[in-house]
């Protein structure tokens, strides 16, 4: 599967940079495909001092886990407040402050739908 930004394909311990993109997009075409689409960042609102993406028209969150990890949750990542490391689609490389579109490290994802 491939996040692609703005300019670029894919997604240290460090502050994360002042600019950040407004919209990533998430391919997934052998599985988890409910987590594919356009995510829009959601302003003024972070997740574990990090900002957060929402699924445009979906369910789906790109979020940093407590792990350290860029991470793409359903609902229930929402609804334990982010306070997690949950999720379908996730890069193991951890992303010290650098962007999901930045991270330099394989994307994994769950079996299934």
């Amino acid at each position: 599967w491939h996040v692609c930004g703005p300019r670029g394909v894919g997604f240290v311990s460090g502050p994360m940079p002042t600019k950040v993109p407004s919209v990533l997009f998430v391919l997934s075409p052998n599985g988890q495909q409910k987590c594919a689409g356009e995510y829009t960042l959601v302003e003024n609102q972070t997740a574990n001092g990090y900002p957060l993406w929402k699924q445009s028209g979906g369910t789906s969150w790109i979020y940093a886990g407590l792990n350290g990890m860029w991470i793409v949750g359903g609902p229930d990542v929402k609804e334990k407040g982010f306070q997690c490391s949950f999720g379908s689609i996730f890069c193991k490389v951890l992303h010290h402050g650098t962007p999901p579109h930045k991270v330099d490290g394989t994307w994994w994802r769950l079996s299934g739908e």
